[in-house]
């Protein structure tokens, strides 16, 4: 009888064993990453009436990332001040979901009174343009002026961002931050006003420390900050850190579900286009819809007497659905060096050809990236390991550090002293240090769990091109004109750009007749290697604002130094097809062109002259600053030439040409310049060269497109 008793207790010990084991393999998940994402529990959501300071909705218009990451980080703040926060894609916009932000009681605000506190937080992009995200919202505010009561009740603030050296310097925030009280609305703290030639982090956490007590003694006097007394209390609140240190891992949006290796092919997978979830992140949609493309041409356009570089790339969008008009935008989606991911994943204990299966969230979670998807595909191609980590961030990071004087150094550069500022310029900005070395080498004792690094880490975004060739003559090719970003680091090392750096990297195999003459053919051979796979790039397509004007005999105006010429080479390669292959009678073309020297770095000099003899191209002039004994002498100073300025007076107010502008901030503003000075000796003051040179912009027959 007792060997029967022992006999039943072994078979449901066994049937036990053999039911958890199939539940594992089933489940696809390893144990140790099970944990890691048990580790992030989602819970239930509270709701708003319930929450003690009400509701609070963060709409955010982003074109990059940053708005949307400092939307993320009002959000965390609202939650721990009593809100019942929650953040909002303006791509998502609905007009009665807007307006039922509205308090529909008369009396002082409450949690129950209806509506809640709004706060946007708007990038303006462009020529000061709302984000792609936020365009109909901007829309929809310009078609309702002077419907006076129309967002009555609500409460609401703005944050905005932008760039100083910009004309229309955060147009978007301001726009917005006016508008909604036109039409009702009741500002309830100040604009805010970042700038990314400055320091766009310390102007949004100036604004927010004063944001938070402001909504506080509004709507929730007895908030979380209004009963913290001492530092340490704002520490733990800000850190997670009690005072013996010990950490407590923070609450993830999501559960990652991870498989283990399938085969040995997974880490030379390439991801293809498909379609995003309807709740993917607008910032990130195009990690699924993006064409990848081969690489087929990648030249040096210096000579070898310049020590830096500028590449001719040309991608082949033969069959790929892709199509673009003549000096479009060109999106490149850059990689992170394969050895800045083995290093990051060996230092961390990652394994790189494990598959993220799917990332689990509740009905408001956003994947920003598709699955399934291996590790090293998501570190390489999704998150930034390049740029520097954000000073405000490495208290998110600093979690994780094992070493208390490391997790210590982390909080004071992320502090507000100006210690911890100093330092952090000192470390990070001056080192260019990336985050994969801030991780892996400055801070050791960092260990991040792979979900958490995944939430952490700043998306890896796009990067814009011009493109500068014609759809007319290359209809199944795009070219772009890459300038290589290289710089020595102070600590040793060469910082690189990660975009043209991955670009300059995708050097294509050497072909016969339009056929492959590296690696092996048929078979391969015994222990021989194969052939590498032809370098690709992922990329899409977006709308430019160069285009020629409809008359072909329309003359136009080219400024573009350095890489600025770009779209100046698609329009003359545009109207050299109009003149030879069409035969049509086109007007003048005036080119302004600068570079350090003509034997250096020239770029397409040899195109630029064919196109001068064969007539597309009625006059060159150009501009070099590095020429010996002579002062340094840039295109807007030819442009403000005597007979230069007479010429150009003529063209553009009497022969209505448009003048194209392509380069850096600073470029633009000087040509502007000079056109307005130009113009107000024709016209008699500046006020009235002022008029016609916004005349000329609302016509569109001044277009620029600039860089920072």
């Amino acid at each position: 009888m007792e060997l029967l008793y022992v006999a039943a207790a072994v078979g449901a010990v066994l049937l036990v064993f053999f039911f958890m084991l199939f539940r594992s393999k089933s489940s696809g998940a390893s144990t140790a990453e099970s944990a890691q994402a048990a580790a992030s529990p989602l819970g239930e959501k509270e709701s708003p009436r319930s929450a003690p300071a009400g509701p609070l909705t963060i709409y955010f218009g982003s074109q990059t990332g940053t708005a949307e990451g400092f939307s993320e980080q009002l959000k965390q703040q609202g939650d721990k001040n009593g809100f019942a926060a929650r953040v909002v894609d303006l791509d998502d916009f609905e007009e009665e979901d807007f307006k039922a932000n509205c308090s529909t009681a008369d009396s002082d605000f409450s949690p129950q009174s209806g509506g809640g506190v709004v706060v946007l937080v708007l990038a303006t992009y462009g020529e000061g343009d709302p984000t792609d995200n936020a365009a109909e919202f901007v829309k929809w505010l310009r078609a309702s002026k002077g419907d006076d009561g129309l967002l009555r009740g609500l409460k609401y603030c703005v944050f905005a961002l932008g760039n100083r050296q910009y004309e229309h310097f955060n147009k978007v925030g301001k726009y917005v931050d006016k508008a909604l009280e036109e039409l009702g609305g009741e500002r309830v703290f100040d604009l805010g006003v970042g700038d990314d030639d400055g320091d766009m982090e310390e102007d949004f956490e100036g604004w927010r420390e004063r944001l938070w007590p402001a909504l506080l003694e509004a709507f929730h006097p007895a908030g979380v900050l209004g009963k913290a007394k001492s530092a340490d209390d704002l520490r733990v609140l800000a850190t997670g850190l009690d005072g013996e240190g010990a950490v407590e891992l923070p609450k993830l949006p999501f559960t990652l579900e991870l498989a283990p290796p399938a085969d040995q092919l997974a880490a030379t997978r390439q991801l293809e286009a498909s379609a995003p979830p309807p709740n993917a992140h607008t910032s990130t949609k195009h990690l699924w819809t993006a064409t990848r493309v081969k690489v087929v041409a990648n030249s040096e356009l210096r000579t070898p007497k310049d020590p830096g570089s500028t590449r001719h790339i040309e991608v082949d969008i033969h069959s790929t659905g892709l199509s673009y008009e003549t000096a479009d935008n060109l999106a490149v989606l850059p990689e992170n060096p394969g050895e800045s991911v083995e290093r990051l994943a060996q230092h961390m204990g990652y394994d790189l050809g494990a598959s993220i299966v799917a990332l689990h969230g509740d009905a408001e979670f956003k994947p920003w990236f598709p699955t399934p998807c291996t590790v090293r595909e998501a570190l390489q191609g999704f998150v930034d390991l390049s740029g520097p980590p954000k000073r405000t961030a490495l208290k998110d990071w600093a979690r994780f550090a094992a070493d208390p004087r490391e997790r210590e150094e982390l909080l004071l550069m992320a502090g507000k002293t100006q210690e911890g500022k100093d330092r952090y310029r000192e470390q990070v900005e001056q080192r260019h240090a990336s985050l994969g070395e801030v991780v892996t080498s400055d801070f050791k004792s960092l260990r991040v769990p792979l979900a958490h690094f995944l939430h952490l880490a700043p998306h890896l975004q796009p990067r814009y091109y011009t493109i500068s060739s014609s759809s007319s003559m290359h209809p199944k090719r795009i070219h772009a004109t890459v300038s290589v970003i290289e710089q020595a680091k102070s600590g040793g090392g060469t910082f690189k750009g990660v975009c043209s750096a991955f670009l300059q990297g995708c050097d294509p195999p050497a072909t016969d007749k339009g056929k492959r003459t590296d690696g092996w053919f048929g078979s391969k051979p015994a222990g021989g290697e194969g052939r590498g796979v032809w370098p690709s790039v992922r990329v899409f397509v977006r709308a430019s604002s160069f285009r020629l004007p409809s008359d072909p005999k329309t003359p136009i105006v080219l400024v573009g130094p350095g890489t600025g010429i770009a779209p100046m080479r698609a329009l003359l390669q545009e109207r050299h097809h109009q003149k030879a292959t069409l035969g049509l009678d086109v007007g003048p073309a005036v080119l302004y062109f600068g570079c350090k020297r003509p034997d250096q770095d020239f770029l397409y000099q040899e195109e630029l002259e064919a196109y001068k003899k064969s007539g597309a191209l009625t006059e060159m002039h150009c501009a070099f600053s590095r020429l010996e004994a002579q002062p340094k002498q840039y295109v807007q100073h030819l442009m403000a030439r005597p007979g230069d300025a007479k010429a150009l007076w003529a063209l553009l107010h009497a022969q209505g040409a448009h003048l194209y502008v392509c380069g850096g901030t600073s470029m633009g503003a000087d040509v502007q310049e000079a056109v307005g000075k130009i113009a107000g000796a024709e016209l008699g003051g500046a006020a009235k060269a002022d008029a016609w040179v916004n005349g000329l912009k609302a016509q569109g027959k001044y277009v620029q497109e600039l860089w920072s």
